[in-house]
């Protein structure tokens, strides 16, 4: 009989599965009547108000825990709750304004790694769990930043100027704290000392909420104070003693059983209705108090028991149902303000519990951390939690009882509590703003329900607004994680780091990250009044961003899922004109068609892998190549050069590390790694990342010396004097190792038209040698004099090719001592050096061999031969121009001072060969050239 019941119970639910789908996805005709029956998971959070108003519009406000992971990750999943069962596809969110466009992240192709690298992203603070939702739902949502942006800048500046001075305004909070102590010490009887300690241990995050409760309640009856007087705090116990005596893991199986039981004995009607209401149970569409129940009432009417856990379950679904955690808190601290009132038995102990109060709502002001009751408290006794007023306290106190307190700061506290005032102020006027944006926006794009996640502190306001517009709400409070980092929050409120723009934009190495300072304490993080501003904005943070993703997105989805570069584009763009096609108007204008478009991708390359556990992937976006590292395994090392941070990613059951690096970072790990030079692999991979990759290497590292030697020679190239008179600077390319800073320099020098470049080499292709050898590339030049390996006595040759390029340069006088000279470093190729000179024409003779701890500076050895030209050959006249005073070279004579050289003769020897140039100890410079150097040989 019973398989038979079971039979008739699975046809049953297979008949009424289509029905309750449609159920579920059919809307009540008046979105605000859903606001009663709405309900969430409590794993993810729990329903804290409702109120039905009379307009037909309904708002869901979930209260936002900013950078905890884990109410963020809830938030998500309500999100999703919200959409699949409610079909609320709208979401307003604090922290920006306009559409929030995630749609470059939301629809890059490979999904592991999309969701992969926005859960680390939102575990980071660095996205929003809406954003996160948008980004990785499945059915498309439209996602609204609801702030005027204006005024929540500057929201975002006032929080600044009050975090400023934050240390040394701790340090004097924390001096009266001390003094504060102190008395309470003197004044308090050891009762009472005992309940100030786990409070103190409550706000801290050290002693969880049920336990401080129970806490409380011993303490409230061992002083004889009833607390059914305080009925919501009272309603609470009736949860925690359901919640004590249940086994969670038994209750799934207990109900299984009871279904089992309950089968055998119902009528058919019955069978049906429980049948329907498990399936709706099951998708979302009835609360748990409500099928628990509907299972108690079978239960009951066929005299079958529930089982211990099952019956406390049922109890405690009901208390939790029943119980308004926001009245319950407010109970909580009058039980508190209870019991320090009977306690303070003398007037001591009262004037310090009143001061101890003033004290907590003032150091709550000065750091950020004042809820929305506790501003109320505070403007309604600004005079007694002034700074002055509670230092002015403090010290009439311990003056008075004969102790010696903290040292303490009041003026510093003044100050700050103004820009503190200024911050609240502009957190208020907020509350209207998101509100009336929400509203219009709802209007705008036609939907009478919507969702609005905002921090705790703006939902007194945001209630009072609507109540008063009759609008209907729904409060939604998110699980939050046991453990906090109290430094997160304003870590990244103060972040202005765009190290992925400095690289592809200003070419700037970024700045270390800022140092990670305290703000919302664990008890507060709800009431946070400002949002982290969304990164998907289109200011220089949206775009730095934007980068960043467009470059760890691909290079993962290469490296770990092993995708295919060449389909990873083409699905990407699919993707985002799939996404287009669904999007409201408002938001067709302001997503992306192309993921090459601004400075997106243009090319994935093939992946290089070193080992089994490394690989880099380099990534053309825009103009510039990023090289990404991605790296398996626990034990990850930094790179040199690197762009952003490291982010330790999981995905599947293995943790990975990817980071991006600049050229000299490529270089850098390839060297270390040893695995590349070491192949045959690396003539083949460098031909695969083709001349676009490389060419950029080599500009990279050319332009990295160039500013490096504009750095330490200060000294500008000089114009010619006579514009009448054309220059020539003969320039042998033969013996170098290599002519890093070539090019940008000689752009420098060619900017005086009067100045003409002769190159002099024995290779027949001059732009292979550059490009390949002498890690230079668009060179600019005006003739190449092509002699033989071995020839001697070129001088001849030479000054008939400028003879010949620039014939007017015959009628100049002595031109051939005042306006060309020679640089090489090989004279015996031209011919006897007279007086430093060739047949009369001046010749710079650099060395060419530098040191472990040098470089060959090209912009050295030009600036001389430039600075010989100028003074027309006279190198007694160039040196006493240096050396007067003032100089007419003055960021020269400083160079040759710091390199100890101040005599006549020192610096005429130093003009006619320039010696290579020391590297301060620490630069990358030497490495990265050297590096560069011993890659482009194993290749």
């Amino acid at each position: 009989m019973k398989t038979k019941i079971v039979s008739v119970v699975a046809s049953v639910a297979a008949i009424l599965c289509y029905a309750v789908y449609l159920y579920s996805a059919e809307q009540p005709r008046v979105p605000a009547d859903m606001a009663g029956s709405l309900y969430v998971p409590e794993t993810y959070g729990t329903v804290e108000e409702v109120f039905q108003g009379k307009d037909k519009r309904l708002v869901i406000h979930i209260q936002d825990a900013h950078t905890d992971g884990k109410a963020q990750e809830n938030i998500a999943a309500i999100l999703d709750k919200l959409l699949l069962n409610y079909n609320i596809d709208s979401i307003w969110v604090e922290g920006g304004s306009g559409v929030i466009n995630t749609s470059l992240f939301a629809s890059f192709p490979a999904e592991k790694t999309k969701e992969a690298l926005s859960k680390l992203y939102m575990n980071e603070g660095m996205v929003s769990g809406p954003e996160y939702f948008s980004i990785n739902a499945k059915k498309f949502v439209h996602l609204f930043g609801a702030e005027d942006m204006q005024l929540y800048l500057d929201n975002v500046k006032a929080f600044k100027d009050a975090w400023a001075d934050h240390q040394n305004v701790r340090t004097a909070i924390d001096g009266m704290r001390e003094s504060l102590q102190l008395l309470k010490n003197q004044a308090y009887p050891a009762e009472l000392k005992g309940i100030d300690a786990k409070k103190t241990a409550f706000e801290k995050g050290e002693l969880a909420f049920s336990a401080y409760c129970e806490f409380l309640k011993g303490a409230c009856e061992k002083q004889g104070i009833d607390i059914k007087r305080f009925l919501d705090f009272n309603q609470l116990f009736i949860m925690f003693t359901a919640e004590q005596v249940i086994d969670f893991e038994k209750i799934e199986p207990e109900r299984i059983a009871l279904i089992e039981q309950l089968a055998d004995k119902l009528n058919r009607e019955n069978l049906t209705r429980l049948t329907q209401n498990s399936l709706l149970f099951r998708v979302g569409r009835m609360t748990p108090v409500d099928f628990y129940r509907s299972l108690k009432t079978f239960a009951d009417g066929e005299k079958i028991s529930l089982g211990k856990n099952l019956e406390a379950y049922v109890t405690y679904l009901h208390a939790s149902k029943t119980v308004d955690r926001t009245k319950a808190n407010r109970d909580r601290e009058a039980v508190e303000d209870a019991l320090y009132a009977k306690l303070c038995g003398t007037a001591d102990a009262k004037n310090v519990s009143a001061l101890s109060k003033d004290f907590r709502v003032m150091e709550k002001l000065l750091t950020l951390r004042l809820s929305r009751q506790d501003l109320d408290f505070y403007l309604k006794n600004k005079e007694s939690c002034a700074p002055s007023k509670v230092e002015s306290v403090l010290k009439e106190s311990l003056l008075k009882n004969g102790l010696t307190g903290g040292e303490m700061n009041p003026s510093l506290l003044i100050s700050a509590v103004d820009t503190a005032r200024t911050f609240y102020d502009i957190a208020l006027k907020r509350d209207d703003r998101l509100v009336k944006n929400l509203l219009d926006g709802m209007n705008a794009i036609g939907k009478d329900k919507a969702i609005l996640v905002s921090g705790g502190f703006h939902t007194d306001g945001i209630k009072k607004m609507l109540r008063e517009k009759g609008i209907s709400y729904v409060v939604i409070l998110p699980k939050v994680s046991p453990a906090y980092s109290e430094t997160k929050y304003a870590s990244l409120m103060l972040d202005e780091n765009t190290p992925y723009l400095d690289f592809f934009k200003k070419r700037k190495a970024p700045d270390a990250l800022p140092g990670s300072i305290g703000m919302a304490e664990i008890y507060d993080r709800a009431e946070a009044a400002l949002a982290i501003e969304t990164r998907f904005g289109k200011d220089a943070r949206g775009e730095n961003f934007a980068l960043e993703i467009l470059s760890v997105l691909p290079s993962l989805a290469v490296g770990v899922e092993q995708a295919q570069p060449a389909d990873l584009v083409g699905g990407w763009i699919n993707n985002l004109q799939t996404r287009i096609a669904a999007a409201l108007d408002v938001e067709k204008g302001v997503f992306r068609t192309d993921v090459g478009a601004v400075e997106g991708v243009k090319k994935i390359y093939p992946p290089l892998r070193l080992t089994a556990d490394e690989l880099y992937v380099p990534v053309l976006i825009g103009a510039r190549t990023l090289v990404m590292k991605v790296y398996r395994g626990e034990e990850y090392k930094p790179l040199a050069g690197l762009v952003g941070s490291a982010y330790p990613v999981e995905i599947g059951a293995s943790p990975y590390t990817v980071q991006a690096c600049d050229e000299a970072g490529f270089v850098d790990g390839i060297l270390k790694s040893n695995a590349l030079l070491t192949s045959a692999a690396a003539p083949a991979y460098m031909n695969s990342l083709g001349a676009e990759v490389s060419g950029e290497m080599v500009s990279a590292v050319s332009g990295d010396v160039a500013k490096f030697e504009n750095e330490i020679i200060r000294e500008k190239f000089p114009a010619v004097k006579d514009p009448a008179r054309t220059k020539v600077l003969v320039y042998d390319l033969d013996k170098y190792e290599t002519m890093v800073g070539l090019s940008e320099h000689l752009k420098v020098l060619k900017a005086d038209k009067n100045v003409k470049v002769v190159l002099v080499t024995k290779y027949p292709d001059v732009k292979k040698l550059m490009d390949t050898l002498l890690l230079v590339k668009d060179v600019q030049y005006d003739e190449v004099v092509q002699v033989a390996e071995g020839e001697g006595n070129v001088i001849d040759k030479v000054m008939g090719t400028v003879e010949s390029a620039f014939p007017h340069i015959k009628n100049q006088d002595e031109y051939n001592k005042k306006d060309v000279v020679v640089v090489t470093p090989d004279t015996k190729r031209y011919g006897p050096v007279v007086d430093r000179t060739i047949k009369g024409t001046p010749v710079i003779v650099p060395a060419i061999l530098p040191a472990e701890d040098e470089i060959v500076s090209v912009k050295q050895i030009l600036l001389y031969a430039k600075l010989v030209l100028v003074n027309d050959g006279n190198i007694g006249a160039l040196v006493a121009a240096i050396l007067k005073d003032p100089s007419d070279y003055p960021e020269l004579k400083d160079f040759l001072t710091a390199q100890g050289i101040t005599t006549e003769s020192e610096i005429q020897d130093l003009i006619y060969n320039p010696a290579p140039v020391k590297v301060p100890a620490g630069s990358a410079i030497g490495t990265e050239v050297k590096g560069y150097l011993e890659f482009l040989k194993a290749a």
